[in-house]
């Protein structure tokens, strides 16, 4: 949009996207450790980290605890990834992000063409995007102000996971709402109504993010399958959204700059993104929000080890064995 309005010429914004990219790369392998994370994790990882390699002999575990946790190790996940991707509440949720995200990416994309439509000439679009860009920066103190509203509305419930997926519910269908305000805004044919129209952006962008990661995080997903259900979300909606350009082509093309049945197209997306929210209502109705982290310690396998010493004789001895002298009995996966 700014090499659009002639602002920043391409190379400098790639530049700055480049270096930006950069701690980031930096960070990630910096921080990432040396081998795969156990799940559940114990209780002292990270804690011995840069703990020298010699050990005396009492800080090694026991023969059970060491079978317990090789068992714990070499089981795969605890849940499948499978039969959480395909419950309802995760599609209606990638359905969500992928309408959203393409609405987000096409009103910004487009907002040069409706500026230009609606008589704008090319100081005052080059000043409506300066405008756009620096009412972003609105995003930085709305962040913690969404949160709170999400927190805000409490309740008197006994089961809190149910009270928290309520809150959230009340965020999406809050973006939502905040994207069909924006569509109704930019439909309505008045210069001077845009400048509401970006900050509604702003927020629905702010929102969106804000509402994503909140229902990912909740206890009723696994929380070591956390990166594959935003990873999925986030490349299915990156994926979606490229519709934006045949949309573009559309209105430039065929529409000669008028967005309005675009717009009513993407309007007609949202209203099937409410099944979302209403997917969430309908599992808090039941009570069939669950708690990952309880279930998980029901499905760990255990390895049960029974050791018997040898009768004792007077006079004879007992042949020597691989377990020291001892008979042993190995009961696994209980």
């Amino acid at each position: 949009m700014t090499n659009y309005a002639g602002i920043i010429d391409f190379q400098t914004s790639f530049m700055f996207i480049t270096v930006g990219v950069v701690p980031i790369l930096v960070s990630s392998i910096a921080f990432l450790p040396k081998s795969r994370v156990p799940w559940p994790l114990p209780a002292d990882y990270g804690k011995n980290r840069y703990r020298g390699m010699e050990k005396d002999y009492h800080s090694q575990p026991n023969a059970w605890q060491r079978r317990i946790s090789a068992g714990a190790k070499s089981r795969k996940d605890t849940h499948k990834i499978l039969p959480v991707v395909r419950s309802p509440m995760y599609v209606w949720s990638v359905l969500w992000c992928c309408i959203l995200n393409l609405k987000t990416i096409a009103s910004e994309a487009n907002t040069p063409l409706h500026l230009r439509y609606l008589g704008a000439d090319n100081e005052t679009v080059t000043t409506n995007v300066k405008l756009y860009y620096q009412l972003l920066l609105l995003a930085l103190p709305f962040s913690p102000i969404f949160g709170i509203l999400m927190d805000w509305r409490k309740r008197f419930v006994t089961d809190v996971r149910v009270e928290q997926m309520q809150n959230i519910q009340h965020a999406l269908a809050i973006t939502v709402v905040l994207s069909v305000c924006s569509i109704i805004t930019a439909m309505i044919p008045v210069l001077d109504l845009q400048a509401l129209t970006f900050i509604l952006l702003m927020s629905e962008k702010v929102a969106m993010l804000a509402s994503m990661f909140a229902f990912y995080t909740h206890v009723h997903f696994p929380n070591e399958l956390l990166g594959k259900l935003t990873g999925i979300a986030l490349m299915s909606s990156g994926i979606f959204s490229l519709l934006h350009f045949p949309l573009r082509e559309f209105i430039r093309v065929t529409l000669r700059d008028d967005p309005f049945y675009v717009n009513l197209i993407l309007l007609l997306l949202l209203v099937v993104s409410l099944g979302h929210p209403v997917c969430v209502w309908y599992h808090c109705k039941l009570n069939l929000i669950g708690d990952s982290s309880s279930q998980d310690m029901e499905h760990i396998p255990v390895t049960l080890i029974i050791e018997e010493e040898p009768a004792k004789t007077e006079n004879k001895k007992v042949p020597s064995t691989s377990l020291d002298e001892k008979t042993g009995l190995q009961i696994t996966d209980l």
